[in-house]
Order: C-alpha cells, then sequence, then structure tokens
C-alpha cells in the first residue's frame, strides 16, 4: 500500500510538471494522435481495396487493434522509465536508486511518466468504440473477456520493457532489436494470427506471447472457433492470462539477474 501510494505521488508530480506548459502538453498530445492515427488510416485504405482479411472485417481488426494500442499506450506511458534505462545507467541515477530503501521497480516507475500518450491512447480507442458499435458488443461475457485482453496486453508490454531494460546493464543503450517484439509485435498482432506462417504464429504464441494478450480472448468475442493453426481458442484464452503472468515473472527474474552483475559507474 505504501509502495503504491508513493508511486501516486511520484507519477502526480511528473504530471503536474509537465502540465506548467499546458500549450506544450496539447501540442505533444495532439502530435502523438496524428502521428500515430495513420496507421488507422491504412487499415482503412487496406478495407477499401479488400473487403476481409482471411475472414475478418474491418471492425473486427479494429477490436483487436484498439484494444492493443489502448494497452501499449498505457504501459509506455507508466513504465517510460523502463524505455529509458540506459540513460539511468549512464548518468549515474541508477547507483542513487539502489542506495534508497525502496524497491528498484517502482523508483523506475516513478521516474518517467509520459502524460502526453493521451494522444496515442486515443489512437486506439477511437477505432475501439467504432468496433464495439458496430460489432454489437454488449454481453457482460463479451466485457469480461475484452478486459482479460487488456490486462494481458498490459502486463506483456511492461514484460517485454524489463527486458528491455535488462539488456540494458550490458549494452548501456536499450537494443534497437527489442523493438521488434514490442512495437514489432504491436503491428504483428493488430492481424489475424492465421495469415503468418506457422512457425511465426507459434513463437508469438508461446515464447514472446503477443498472441496471447487480446487475439485468443476476441476469438470468443467474436465467436469464431479458432484459426488454421490451432484451432482451440477457448482453452489458450482460458490460460491467457496465467501464461502473460508467467512471462512477466521470467522477465522480473531477467532483471533480478541483470542488477545483480550491474557495475557502478562511479559518478
Amino acid at each position: 500500500m505504501k509502495n503504491s501510494t508513493l508511486y501516486i505521488k511520484l507519477a502526480g508530480a511528473k504530471i503536474a510538471s509537465q502540465m506548467q506548459y499546458p500549450l506544450s502538453f496539447f501540442m505533444s498530445a495532439w502530435g502523438s494522435f496524428l502521428a500515430s492515427f495513420i496507421d488507422v488510416i491504412g487499415l482503412y485504405i487496406i478495407f477499401e481495396r479488400f473487403s476481409m482479411i482471411d475472414g475478418w472485417k474491418l471492425p473486427e481488426i479494429c477490436l483487436l487493434y484498439g484494444l492493443l494500442h489502448m494497452s501499449f499506450s498505457v504501459v509506455e506511458a507508466v513504465a517510460r522509465g523502463f524505455d529509458m534505462f540506459g540513460n539511468l545507467i549512464r548518468t549515474g541515477q541508477l547507483d542513487r536508486f539502489l542506495v534508497r530503501p525502496r524497491s528498484i521497480i517502482l523508483q523506475v516507475l516513478g521516474s518517467e511518466f509520459k502524460a502526453a500518450n493521451i494522444g496515442r491512447f486515443l489512437q486506439g480507442a477511437i477505432p475501439f468504440a467504432y468496433a464495439v458499435t458496430s460489432l454489437g458488443i454488449v454481453k457482460l461475457g463479451q466485457w469480461g473477456l475484452l478486459s482479460m485482453g487488456i490486462l494481458n496486453a498490459m502486463i506483456v508490454y511492461f514484460a517485454l520493457l524489463l527486458v528491455q531494460a535488462t539488456f540494458s546493464f550490458w549494452a548501456v543503450e536499450s537494443l534497437e532489436v527489442m523493438n521488434a517484439f514490442t512495437y514489432g509485435g504491436l503491428q504483428m498482432g493488430q492481424f489475424p494470427l492465421s495469415i503468418y506462417e506457422k512457425w511465426f504464429a507459434t513463437f508469438f504464441t508461446y515464447i514472446v506471447p503477443i498472441a496471447m494478450t487480446v487475439y485468443f480472448p476476441v476469438l470468443l468475442v467474436l465467436n469464431k472457433v479458432g484459426d488454421s493453426y490451432f484451432g482451440v481458442a477457448k482453452p489458450l484464452a482460458m490460460v491467457s492470462t496465467p501464461f502473460c503472468i508467467l512471462f512477466l515473472i521470467g522477465s522480473l527474474l531477467f532483471f533480478r539477474f541483470g542488477l545483480s552483475q550491474y557495475k557502478s559507474t562511479g559518478s
């Protein structure tokens, strides 16, 4: 409880400092929205040319898209410190965190908060609202599955940022290859799994569980029996959250290992 209260205070201070310049904040949020909303326009153009993608219509794709992008925008805002973790090591700020009697993860989370990510959140919220309205999603069970998908996605994307931060213990700068799993996984996850090669789909289901986030819960919401590879949407949807939690635990253990290898900058 104390940690939660402290984090809220730290995040609140970061938001307050960013709101000191409201015009700058608004322009940053608006710019983030415009830059990312191009993806949505791209989806619309694709469906102007092709009415369906492997049996999926535009509102169904928008459901995947909206869930993933809303989840990622929240994680990117809250866990910005892990995205910038290399800077903490290079400047020696991590040393100060380590001597304080508080969780290192809590302190890194509180070191940055990207409030302007509200623009990116809207990028996902608008297609999501369109999808929910078009598909007539009103049942409590459907909303439960969608909530599960959002939780799963937030867990997995936070875990990926943890892994990215951990590599900074050896590379100092965050490895660009990790973008293939964070931003690349975001792009991959917004389309049905069945359009990809089987090895690729398997990798992003069981190794880097992007498909475990929203894809299998959405299959149940849309009453689709499954894809051409696995065909077991319901069992995978039911174990998706525990699977994502296990992935997070593995990432936390990897981060702890990296921290044990850390050598102070001496500054």
